[in-house]
């Protein structure tokens, strides 16, 4: 494979953002339910009103700060908001097969995670996510939405950690482990597509 080919490989494609924002306006409407209008959910999470009715109509360009203040106003994690499959449906409780891992996808960064880890792990989760160049991840690493030890582990190319004490650039092979409110943000600074393994324990995003 050439190398534009994998770089091809590693961009998410357009019809998969519009395939997840659909999906994901599903998810809204039913964990936003009959608890909270939409003025309520907006007043909570410090999202408007606006964006979040264009979230659940599936044409929203929401960033990761925005699903991730979301996810806390609703009082469920991140991978619930996300994630619309049935946990009943999993054929097996350890093995997740490549065509089935959960898939988050970030419009505005244009970043996607794959959860590696089955649906009820708590004891470690392990996410695979393709970091576009020139891009950056700010707040996934918050307290308010995540606390517990973090392993990044680079795949490809270099990754950039932007920390409390400095920042760190990891290279392909290089591992970083810290607690996770050390961690302010993750990104790129390459030219081409990189991925990254991020190991958290205990689980809960």
């Amino acid at each position: 494979m050439t190398e534009a080919a994998e770089d091809d490989a590693l961009t998410v494609s357009a019809q998969t953002f519009a395939t997840e924002m659909t999906r994901l306006g599903r998810i809204l409407r039913a964990a936003r339910g009959d608890r909270y209008s939409l003025e309520t959910l907006a007043e909570r999470s410090g999202v408007s009103a606006g964006l979040l009715s264009q979230i659940e109509r599936g044409i929203g360009n929401p960033s990761f700060q925005t699903l991730l203040r979301v996810a806390g106003a609703l009082g469920i994690s991140l991978v619930e908001l996300v994630d619309s499959s049935n946990s009943a449906d999993a054929p097996d409780h350890y093995v997740v097969r490549r065509h089935e891992r959960r898939t988050m996808a970030w419009p505005l960064e244009q970043i996607s995670f794959e959860l590696l880890t089955p649906r009820g792990q708590r004891e470690v989760n392990v996410l695979r996510s393709v970091l576009p160049p020139r891009s950056k991840v700010q707040g996934f690493y918050d307290p308010k939405y995540y606390r517990g030890t973090v392993c990044l582990y680079v795949q490809r190319e270099s990754v950039s950690v932007g920390m409390v004490d400095g920042n760190r650039v990891l290279h392909t092979g290089d591992t970083l482990t810290c607690r996770s409110e050390q961690i302010i943000t993750v990104g790129n600074p390459g030219a081409v597509a990189a991925e990254l393994l991020t190991i958290t324990t205990p689980g809960g995003l």
